[in-house]
């Protein structure tokens, strides 16, 4: 069973609870959240839940001094707080605590805003970003400054290091010193974008040299962003968040461009753009390989007998099926109408015989509930095994099996 993160929401007006709730889940469904209107029931809260964030009032019936933001706080869980009033006072004392933001609760956009910040903290979890400075104590500075992010922090003295690091690890975004050893930053942002486009890796230049035609440099030869120092810890952080959640827009753009609507299965461009590639990288290293293709048997007798609605249910009722056939490693597409097909790489021959009867009898055991009734299809399977001369070849095999399949019944 999948488990979800714990977002804990603490204020004593209700309507900010309700709000918050609503607003969080409207950005981010796969959470469970945990309501408090005081500091007792926040310690039942923390008591009983393992929670991943928190948004926190600093004024609470019976804690009036940010007493539940130190609690949450002391136990690593990131916060963000809402406080009625921001003025300079209570700024630095908000600040002392490391809290990952403060907003003011008495505009309702920025609600909007909290439950994105809440959606940006639980993304970082699984986020890299890569400091590069000759400094050991600017190092030291920034990871500590960046600490309440919850990011995964790597460090390198110098750019060649760096490479290296990034070499190994998905890395979203880099902070980049300008001048030091061995290459100075502009040639390392020359460097990193040979190997990464803007839409994969983000790239901030932090430097105390205030010269606009370097700045422009930097920005005209790849940096997303210059920052000069000194600055504020709010100023990098929200930078940093802009950044990532840029990234995360692309990225959900892209994947919402290689799926197909109605199933949520790869599209058929997504297939051919991804398929050789692998076949390439299969071919080079000797490795084995398949391509199985799918169709539902009289398909046009669903459409006709049921209306179209059921047919895109047994359209989808395949892509189910399929997905939890196969393993995740393996790129599962709809090629068309009821037409699927699955690319399997690394596997033997035995092992592709053995999944393709046990999605044979799923489907032959499978049955459509549509309210009062239920109906039952069958599926022709045609399979190519081994390494053909491109992928269109294997396709085309593949095809012809599934063609001669669906002949012999």
């Amino acid at each position: 069973m999948e488990t979800y993160p714990t977002v804990l929401i603490v204020d004593d007006s209700p309507l900010i609870l309700s709000s918050l709730e609503s607003e969080l889940l409207k950005q981010t469904k796969k959470i469970n959240i945990v309501k408090a209107l005081s500091y007792k029931e926040v310690e039942y809260a923390l008591d009983h839940n393992d929670c991943s964030v928190a948004v926190v009032d600093v004024d609470l019936p019976d804690a009036q001094n940010g007493e539940a933001i130190d609690v949450i706080a002391s136990i690593g869980i990131p916060v963000i707080v809402l406080t009625g009033t921001i003025d300079e006072s209570n700024r630095d004392i908000l600040v002392g605590k490391k809290i990952f933001e403060f907003v003011s609760k008495n505009d309702m956009d920025n609600i909007r805003y909290v439950a994105e910040q809440v959606k940006r903290l639980l993304n970082n979890h699984h986020t890299n970003i890569l400091i590069v400075d000759d400094s050991a104590t600017i190092r030291m500075q920034l990871q500590e400054l960046l600490r309440p992010m919850r990011l995964t922090i790597f460090t390198a003295e110098d750019p060649l290091k760096a490479l290296d690091i990034i070499h190994d690890n998905k890395i979203s975004l880099v902070l980049t010193d300008y001048e030091m050893p061995k290459m100075n930053g502009l040639d390392f942002t020359l460097r990193l974008r040979e190997r990464y486009r803007k839409d994969q890796m983000m790239i901030i230049t932090i430097s105390s040299n205030s010269d606009h035609s370097t700045i422009a440099s930097f920005l005209k030869h790849g940096a997303n962003d210059y920052i000069v120092k000194p600055f504020m810890a709010e100023e990098l952080s929200a930078r940093i968040s802009e950044k990532l959640n840029l990234l995360d827009i692309i990225a959900e753009s892209k994947e919402k461009a290689n799926r197909d609507f109605l199933t949520g299965a790869y599209n058929r461009r997504f297939f051919f753009e991804t398929s050789k590639p692998i076949f390439k990288k299969i071919k080079r290293r000797k490795g084995e390989f398949a391509i199985a293709m799918f169709d539902i048997d009289h398909f046009k007798k669903i459409n006709d007998t049921h209306g179209h609605d059921i047919g895109d249910l047994a359209i989808r009722d395949i892509s189910d099926i399929l997905h939890k056939s196969f393993r995740t490693s393996d790129i599962i597409a709809r090629f068309g109408g009821e037409e699927f097909c699955v690319l399997l790489e690394d596997i033997t021959i035995r092992a592709c015989e053995r999944i393709m009867e046990k999605v044979r009898k799923r489907f032959e055991e499978n049955r459509l509930d549509i309210g009062k009734q239920t109906i039952d299809y069958t599926t022709s399977i045609g399979v190519c095994y081994g390494l053909g001369k491109d992928i269109d070849t294997m396709l085309k095999v593949a095809d012809e099996g599934l063609y001669i399949a669906k002949e012999n019944g």
